[in-house]
């Protein structure tokens, strides 16, 4: 690898990324299975840092030697001493052929997509040629399953609502713009900025074994449970909450993806 991207990423699932890729690039990197080097992550806006290879030691020193925890400071070391702002992208970079990619990769099902694509072909381009082969040659229930995870966004959190008393919840309640899970209604933005279909699932608590569940933290609820110890109740006592099983929240959103490939 002659470069490395480096960036902030949140902790979500790939289709969290591919739906921020300019234009319907996404759709293009995900149902092409499409991999990015250093400087394609840096021109989509997936990395914030181009770093080449051969300062990467020297890089690494830098932060070694960095005498504060500032993210400001650290931020500068690497913007300043070691990065390339401007990377130069290959030949043959998929981010070259972005206007074509937003003209047939936009459409909603794939059918459609590489119609677009044949339609395109009449003027013998070799590019678009493969395109159509590689989609062709791919199983055609993926191709569908991955369009649909990278048109949809299906996994907020119910942490995104604003706190209150009033019972109950409903799912129009208003959101917390400074929820620590922010990222998730920024996304919401951005896919109706966009003008993409997409469900939104707001869970509550999740339970259950791993690796369904990435985070149990609500594990120690049951552990007090079973040794017959109180269960701590925050404030007023009003705050009343749901528990809903890791099985539950995977069964829900296999069945929205099955619905829309009807």
């Amino acid at each position: 690898m002659p470069e490395t991207a480096l960036g902030s990423f949140p902790d979500v699932g790939a289709s969290y990324y591919l739906s921020r890729l300019p234009g319907f690039f996404g759709e293009y990197v995900g149902l092409m299975g499409a991999r990015l080097d250093g400087a394609e992550m840096l021109a989509c806006g997936l990395a914030t840092h181009f770093v080449p290879l051969e300062k990467l030691s020297s890089l690494d020193d830098a932060l070694c030697k960095a005498t504060t925890g500032d993210p400001k400071i650290i931020n500068n070391i690497i913007l300043h001493d070691f990065s390339n702002k401007n990377p130069t992208l290959k030949e043959k970079s998929h981010y070259f052929r972005l206007k074509t990619i937003n003209s047939c990769f936009s459409r909603r099902t794939v059918e459609e997509i590489i119609s677009a694509l044949e339609e395109g072909d009449k003027k013998m381009d070799d590019w678009i040629s493969w395109t159509i082969q590689a989609l062709k040659k791919a199983s055609a229930t993926s191709l569908k399953i991955s369009l649909r995870s990278v048109s949809t966004y299906t996994a907020l959190r119910a942490g995104v609502y604003l706190e209150s008393d009033i019972l109950p919840h409903r799912e129009i309640d208003a959101v917390d713009p400074k929820s620590r899970h922010k990222g998730n209604l920024e996304t919401e933005i951005l896919l109706e900025s966009k003008g993409v279909n997409y469900t939104s699932i707001r869970p509550v608590y999740i339970y259950g074994p791993g690796p369904l569940n990435y985070n149990p933290v609500e594990e120690w609820i049951f552990h007090r449970l079973k040794a017959g110890r109180p269960i701590p109740i925050p404030k007023s006592g009003l705050q009343v909450t749901q528990l809903g099983h890791v099985n539950v929240s995977k069964s829900v959103k296999l069945i929205i993806i099955s619905k829309s490939l009807r």
